[in-house]
């Protein structure tokens, strides 16, 4: 009888990432136990097990900020553009990490990560509406709308992309295109409250009645 072939030893880099991915689950029960401060705690654990880990290095940032430490925040999410992109998902979550800028009001901030993500990963509109997003928010009206067109030409059929550059031009003044990109956007998902508020603040602006076109 032939004997099982000898399986290879699990290296220590997998057992942490193993204990990494428990601890990270950890977290996910505990916030839904209402145990806030054992899943920040199961957060940490699971980042100082596995330091390189988007995922975890992500998840802290984001709890971070939200506990005002903003140096420590910071700190990992610049840590993300300097992984090495082993999977050509990378930029996913450098993208994640703008929005957490952006949901933190932090624009000025957000505007430089999210080029700094550009020049790193190329190519990708998510991180170029990042870009329009956060320049809008800080008086970069041009700024906004040259990358929002970029992001559409790199996605045409992206409806979010549509929205963006139609609500950059009617910031802008840009009535008429704004109106077209807008409507088309509304009608690309009829479900968007925000694409149908933009829309109809335009064509206000344009003097027109509601559900005029």
């Amino acid at each position: 009888m032939e004997s099982e072939p000898e399986r290879p030893e699990s290296t220590e880099e997998d057992w942490k990432q193993f204990q990494a991915e428990a601890a990270f689950g950890e977290s996910i029960f505990l916030q839904m136990m209402g145990d806030m401060e054992g899943c920040v705690e199961a957060l940490r654990t699971s980042l100082q097990l596995r330091p390189d880990w988007p995922q975890a290095i992500l998840a802290v940032a984001s709890v971070e900020y939200q506990l005002g430490n903003v140096e420590r925040g910071a700190e990992l999410i610049a840590r993300l553009l300097e992984l090495p992109d082993t999977d050509g998902h990378l930029w996913e979550f450098a993208d994640k990490a703008g929005e957490v800028l952006i949901e933190e009001e932090r624009y000025a901030e957000g505007l430089e990560y999210y080029e700094a993500a550009v020049e790193r990963f190329p190519g990708h509109a998510g991180l170029l509406q990042g870009v329009s997003c956060c320049a809008g928010h800080v008086g970069l009206l041009g700024r906004a709308v040259d990358t929002a067109r970029e992001a559409l030409r790199l996605e045409p059929d992206n409806q979010k992309a549509v929205n963006d550059l139609g609500f950059c031009l009617f910031e802008v003044g840009e009535l008429e295109e704004a109106e077209r990109l807008l409507a088309r956007a509304a009608e690309m998902d009829p479900g968007d409250d925000l694409a149908r508020n933009n829309l109809e603040a335009c064509r206000e602006a344009m003097g027109k009645s509601p559900g005029q076109r």
